[in-house]
Order: structure tokens, then sequence, then C-alpha cells
């Protein structure tokens, strides 16, 4: 039971907002049109497939930086290989801020990190004291929105049927492609999914066995730095760069997951490395009654939901409404 003092998110989709800070020198001419868009309610593939339906393309021709929210306002930019600089996506809840070119399409994690203002409501009186801790910084946590019991599940269930790795206990087998209209990228989309959530869930694994030994925030024997922070495996073909008592505690970690690692070997994953621990930058906190304002930016990859779950028991009121 999480003993933590409560705290609500997303009561309302203004109280989440998101701002992707793309830090890049657009070169002003090219292939690709860059959008930066404001949305509301939807997450980046709604806004993808619409960009791609309105202006012809296939899904994997328009480009982005990373997934966002969809229960929150947030503003990132998306790229499409067309002509033309007018944009003509017509939807209530979209709208297109700025418009650049560019000589590249826009991947996924190009960009510099993102700028969050969350509103905490419904606070506990106790939550005020904890929230400046949070400027500390917390464990990286892969979040419920990749590494949730049903995406594990199912990524496991992929596994079994892919014949990269044997069959998990209960595992229902998969339903065959209905045909063509699935399509080779479909297929390859769907791959990469369950592995990165397989990979996520190995990692938050070796992440807990340092969060409770008191360690994931500071370097130990054997441990791969990053920007003066231990890191954790995403796991892949290579030999781990660990040694020492950090490799002893990644291979306990890991010891009962070792069909899923093999078959991230046998895939032909590369091996990986991600910090243990981020110090959000920019941290800032207002409080107004049982209310808190908090501003923050984070790197890539570094979900604001696991910086706010180190120290409250938080209540998505958001998924009250699905």
């Amino acid at each position: 039971m999480n003993t933590a003092p409560t705290a609500h998110i997303k009561q309302q989709t203004s109280h989440f907002e998101v701002t992707e800070d793309l830090g890049m020198e657009f070169s002003g001419s090219g292939e690709h049109v860059y959008f930066y868009v404001e949305k509301e309610s939807l997450n980046t593939a709604d806004v993808a497939s619409q960009l791609a339906q309105s202006y012809g393309l296939r899904l994997q021709d328009v480009g982005y930086a990373g997934l966002k929210d969809k229960h929150a306002v947030t503003r990132q930019w998306f790229s499409v290989p067309v002509s033309g600089d007018r944009w003509q996506l017509d939807h209530p809840d979209v709208r297109c801020l700025e418009v650049q070119r560019h000589n590249k399409k826009l991947r996924r994690g190009d960009h510099r990190g993102n700028r969050f203002k969350i509103c905490l409501s419904n606070c506990a009186p106790d939550v005020h004291s904890l929230v400046a801790s949070m400027a500390e910084g917390f464990p990286n946590f892969f979040g419920p929105q990749r590494v949730s019991c049903a995406n594990v599940t199912r990524a496991l269930e992929w596994l079994a049927n892919s014949g990269l790795g044997p069959r998990p206990a209960g595992a229902q087998p998969a339903k065959p492609a209905s045909g063509r209209q699935r399509g080779r990228s479909v297929r390859s989309k769907r791959q990469g999914w369950h592995m990165s959530v397989l990979r996520s869930h190995l990692f938050n694994a070796v992440l807990e066995q340092r969060r409770v030994a008191g360690n994931h925030a500071q370097l130990i024997d054997g441990d791969v730095e990053w920007g003066n922070m231990p890191t954790g495996p995403l796991w892949g073909r290579g030999r781990s760069a660990t040694a020492g008592l950090a490799a002893e505690i990644e291979r306990h970690a890991l010891a009962s997951h070792a069909d899923t690692c093999a078959a991230l070997e046998f895939a032909g994953v590369t091996q990986a490395r991600r910090p243990l621990m981020v110090v959000p930058q920019g941290f800032d906190a207002s409080h107004d009654g049982d209310c808190v304002t908090l501003q923050f930016s984070l790197p890539p990859g570094a979900y604001a939901t696991a910086l706010l779950a180190d120290k409250l028991n938080i209540l998505d009121d958001s998924k009250a409404n699905e």
C-alpha cells in the first residue's frame, strides 16, 4: 500500500502541459516542412495519422521526436515531406503555431528535452513539504505508459509466438495476421514496440534493485557513468560494460529474465545504457490552497510521472474518464 501523501493530476487537460524543446537549427530549405503543433486530448500517433491522411502520405513518412501525453495540452514538432508550407489539417483540438523548412526528417529522440507545467490538485497537507525535494532528482523508471502490466503481458505473449524465445506459462498464441493488408511496416512497428517494452521492463528491474540497495543515485564499483550518474542496461546484443558490484547487481536483477535477455540478443537489438537517476532542470513550485503548480525540464525519455511518483501517491483523474 502506498502511504505517500496523495495528489491528483489531469483533473483538466490544461493541468498538464508539455512543451517540446527541439534544440535544432533549421536549414530553412529542404524537402521536409516542420509544423510546430499544439494539441489537446490527442496522442502523438493520432496527429501523425491525421497528418498522413491530410497530405496523402504513408504514416512512416511523418516524423516526430517523441510521444506526448494524450490527456494534456502538448506542443511538439512534426515533419512531413511535402513541397508546400501550407497547414491543411482541420481539427478543433489541433493547431499549427509555427512552420519551418529543414533538409532532414525529424526522428525519435532528436529533441533536447521537454518542459512541463503540472498542476497538482486536491493535495494532502503534507504534499507541500515534499515538493522542494523533487528538485534533487528521482529514479529514472520507465513509466506505466510504457511498462504497464498489460503492455508487459502482451510483449511477453508476442515474444512467445515470435520464435525468439520459449512460450511463458499461460501465454496465448498470437492471432495470425489477416492477410497482406497488415503489411510489413505494421508488423515491424508492433515488433519494435514490444521489444521496447521488454527492454524497459528489464531496465526497471535493475533500477529497482539499485533503489532497494540505496545506490541508484551514486556511482559504485564497476558502474558505467553518464553525466556523472550511474546507468542501467537497455538490453540487447553485446557484452555489458559494467564490472564488479554493478555487474553483480545487474546479473541478480535479470536472473529470472534470462529467456527475455536471450531473445533480445537473438533479435539483434544493440545493447545501450540509460541513466538510473535524473535531476530536473529549472525546477519551480508555487502553492495556492490545496493546489501546487510545478514547472521543470526533463531530458528525452524521462517521465514526469516518475518524478511525481517518487514522492507522492499520484491519482490520475483522466483514467476515471476513459
